[in-house]
Parts: C-alpha cells; structure tokens; sequence
C-alpha cells in the first residue's frame, strides 16, 4: 500500500510541476511578446516621425491642446478653402507641409489614420494608438 502511495504522490507532484511551469513559461513568453511588440510599434513609428516631424509636431501640439484633447479627425485643404464645420476643426494644409498628400499615404498604409472623406474635401480619423503614440512622442 505505501508503494502506491508513494506512486501516486510522486504522479501528482510531477503532475502539479508541470502545469506549474507550463503556466508559468506561457505568462513570460506572452508578456516579452507584448513588450516587444511595443517596441516595434514604437520603432514603425519612429521611422514615420523621421519623414514628417513637423506634420507630427503639428499634431501633438493640436492634440495637446485643451480644445483638440478628444478630436480624432481632421481635414487636408489648401489654404485658401473655406470649409464650413461646426465647432472648431483640425486643420493641415498643402502650403506648411510639403508633399502631405504622399504623407498622409504614408499614414494610412500604417493604419495609423483612415479616410472618412464625405464628400469633397479629404477628411481622415486618427486611430487611438496613433494619438498615443504622438502624445508620448
């Protein structure tokens, strides 16, 4: 009877200890996953900031702001356009940012923004990892 007392005993330890370690290996290696993952995120968008840092300045200042804290879209006009909005708007236009078009392209292929365009004038969304990822810029 000790025998298989012992049997058992030491089935249910080893039992135990591997679930215990399988458990345990799984938490770690999702967590470097997700940390990593961060990382490359961070690093895509870095790259970004390196081939517009004033349209992204521009951004961070505007989101910075108290009027534009919650705002997500904006619109890409010339200058010299008279949109008609209700309430304050974000703005960027073709004469401050050279080649914004090709930038804007560059943002949406990142899914950082997408087109919400209703009608004539290119109207996009900013996604909340975006905003973040300004903000912590």
């Amino acid at each position: 009877m000790g025998d298989i007392v012992t049997f058992f005993g030491g089935f249910l330890l080893g039992a135990f200890t591997g679930a215990a370690g399988s458990y345990l290996a799984k938490k770690y290696t999702d967590r470097r996953r997700e940390k990593e993952a961060g990382q490359r995120a961070h690093g895509v968008f870095e790259k970004v900031r390196s081939l517009m840092p004033e349209l992204i300045a521009e951004m961070k200042h505007d989101l910075s702001s108290s009027e534009f804290r919650t705002s997500r879209e904006f619109f890409v006009t010339s200058k010299r356009a008279h949109l008609m909005t209700s309430g304050p708007t974000l703005m960027y236009h073709h004469e401050d940012h050279p080649n914004l078009t090709g930038k804007i392209t560059i943002l949406e292929n990142h899914g950082y923004i997408a087109d919400v365009t209703p009608g004539n004038a290119p109207k996009y969304c900013m996604s909340e990892e975006f905003v973040e990822l300004i903000l912590k810029s």
